[in-house]
This record gives structure tokens, sequence and C-alpha cells, in this order.
């Protein structure tokens, strides 16, 4: 490495080897950058879908929550079909709503979200009187307990 001076500056010549060592370190610093940029990239995505999935679980619950709540207030018996018609109708989209979310469910929690649904899917097919036969207090909390413990396989 040679050093010059030209009108008051100093310049430095870099030797072949410097200079390949520092093409080297610079082409090894992009690539680094670019795997890492790649790598938050897809968590990103990944985060962004699971997200979706759960705001897609919850929108689906949403109108049976309002539903049972706006029953319970009203004081309906539990064994008007209405609320049973509306349970049943509603169990395609919520199906749909399960499903989407599925492979956002841990692995070691997918036999217990599925045991879930199945639970929740039994009592919207039964019927509120017949779900909630054993609980005399407060019949809509059944159905309610069931659809959290879907929910929160969502908790973020």
């Amino acid at each position: 490495m040679g050093l010059y001076s030209s009108c008051g500056e100093i310049t430095y010549k870099m030797t072949p080897e410097v200079s390949l060592i520092a093409g080297g370190f610079t082409i090894l610093g992009a690539l680094i950058g670019t795997l890492c940029g790649y790598w938050l990239a897809k968590r990103l995505a990944s985060h962004t879908a699971r997200i979706s999935a759960c705001a897609h679980l919850r929108a689906a619950f949403a109108p049976t929550l309002v539903k049972l709540d706006a029953d319970r207030t009203k004081k309906i018996l539990p064994d008007d079909p209405v609320i049973d018609t509306y349970l049943r109708d509603g169990l395609e989209q919520i199906a749909l709503a399960v499903e989407i979310f599925r492979p956002f469910v841990r692995h070691s929690d997918k036999a217990a979200y599925q045991e879930a649904f199945r639970q929740y899917r039994q009592a919207a097919s039964d019927g509120l009187l017949v779900a909630t036969a054993h609980s005399k207090d407060d019949p809509w909390s059944v159905i309610e307990q069931r659809i959290h413990e879907i929910l929160r396989y969502g908790d973020t």
C-alpha cells in the first residue's frame, strides 16, 4: 500500500489483495442482509395471515355471541326454536372460519382445537335446551363457553 500526496491531499493505493478482501466482505454483507430481509418478510407475511384468519374466526362467532347475549337480556327461554335455528344456520360459516384458522393452531393443540369445535357443533346441532340441560341458572353460558374455548386459540 503506497501513500501519495498531491496538492496537500493524501490518497491511498490499495493492493489487489486488500481490494479482494474488501469486495468479499461487501458481498458477504449483501448476502446476509438479503437473507435477513427475506426471513423478516416471511415472518411478517405469516403473522399477517394469522391475524387475518383470527379476525375471520372472531367475526364468524360475533353474531352468535350477540344473539345469545340479547336473548339472555330479554330473558327469552332456551326452548325458543328461533335460537336453535339461528345456531344451526350459522354452523356452515363458523366451520369455514374454523378451517381457515386451523393451520395457525400449534401442532400440539390441534386435537384440542378439533374437540372444542366438535363440542360446539354438537351443542349447536342439538339446540340450546338440550345442550344446556344441566345448566339451569344460565343456559346461554354453556354455548358461550364452547365458543370462547375455540376463540382462545386465536389469542395473540
